[in-house]
């Protein structure tokens, strides 16, 4: 019978922030006792668009929904963040958060406070140069983004979230790569400027051709 795996503890979840995942167990127990717990029931916000950004964030358990809205109130689904991922990163950018985050189920997240993030920046510089690899990173993805939103058809864009999904929340299985977080046709119709009767028929036929189950 096949156990669930255990929580992650704090400093197993601060070796899951990108820019501390070099850092040696000590400092990683450092960083540990300065992370805040925070707990967000379903559909409360750990934090909104326009908020200052004061607070890098690790999800320990449930997921939350990155949104961004548009002047006209509706909301695009910009990234889904299980456990042992961060969210709230513009904290090394920006001095405002630029989404906002909706926890879809129970979420229990610890925070890391600006100040002490920007003080192990100056300290350390394997962390500043994990941070500028990270924002290079997220460059990178968010120009490929903007440019399949463009110049692309909506089964090829919601193509590309599927295999995405499945690179960093997936895990392989006799029938293939299954896809471990819960996703509504609603989330990947946002996360691709799509309607969500246009997604239902592209992965209806995804479906028929045998490339999703």
């Amino acid at each position: 019978m096949k156990t669930a795996a255990p929580p992650l503890d704090k400093t197993d979840l601060v070796r899951k922030i990108p820019f501390f995942a070099a850092l040696s167990g000590a400092d990683a127990r450092k960083i540990a006792d300065l992370l805040v717990e925070r707990i967000v029931k379903r559909g409360e916000y750990l934090f909104w668009e326009g908020d200052p950004a004061d607070w890098l964030y690790v999800i320990k358990e449930g997921k939350i929904k990155l949104v961004k809205s548009s002047p006209n109130g509706k909301e695009m689904v910009l990234e889904m963040v299980p456990p042992g991922q961060v969210c709230g990163t513009a904290v090394i950018y920006s001095p405002t958060q630029l989404s906002s985050a909706v926890a879809e189920s129970a979420t229990t997240a610890f925070g890391l406070r600006r100040s002490e993030l920007e003080k192990l920046i100056y300290a350390a510089p394997q962390v500043a140069k994990a941070v500028i690899e990270y924002l290079g990173s997220r460059l990178k993805a968010a120009h490929d983004t903007i440019t399949s939103l463009v110049t692309s058809k909506v089964e090829v864009r919601i193509a590309s979230v599927l295999v995405k999904l499945a690179e960093h929340h997936g895990s392989p299985t006799p029938r293939g790569i299954r896809i471990n977080i819960p996703l509504t046709r609603k989330d990947i119709a946002d996360a691709v400027g799509a309607t969500v009767e246009t997604t239902i028929r592209t992965l209806s036929r995804f479906q028929k051709q045998k490339i999703l189950t």
